[in-house]
């Protein structure tokens, strides 16, 4: 498993990919994604499916897996 920084984005975004070589959104090794705010305080983990806004069909749609937040004291 592997993880690979998005350039180009305002916020922290991550591709998730069982091959470090493979680090294609289309491809079969592809997982999901990890993005956080802007100030990397919420960070949530999405599986391979498509942007709602992008996507007509319900079954393809992404799924939210997990939210880690962190809290400043």
């Amino acid at each position: 498993m592997s993880a690979k920084k998005r350039s180009g984005m305002k916020t922290s975004h991550y591709l998730v990919s069982m091959d470090k070589n493979d680090m294609n959104r289309k491809s079969s090794n592809y997982l999901g994604k990890v993005r956080s705010n802007f100030l990397g305080t919420i960070f949530n983990i999405y599986d391979n499916g498509e942007n709602p806004k992008k996507e007509k069909n319900p079954s393809k749609i992404r799924d939210q897996l997990a939210c880690i937040t962190y809290v400043t004291l």
